[in-house]
């Protein structure tokens, strides 16, 4: 973890970038096929059937 924040305050300061927190889910959301994949397999390994149906889109 260490190395990660300074990976990520070395590169702010070289490249004179203001910091931008992604959030918690950034990465989730990166790659959806791919999380959407690994998320089912850890539920079907817990003994779960699922069935997964699209939300419409609130606006």
């Amino acid at each position: 973890m260490a190395r990660t924040i300074l990976q990520a305050a070395w590169h702010i300061l070289k490249e004179d970038v203001d910091y931008q927190e992604r959030g918690g889910d950034y990465f989730d959301h990166l790659n959806e096929e791919k999380t959407k994949g690994y998320l089912l397999k850890r539920l079907e390994k817990l003994g779960f059937e699922v069935e997964l149906k699209s939300r419409k889109a609130t606006a």
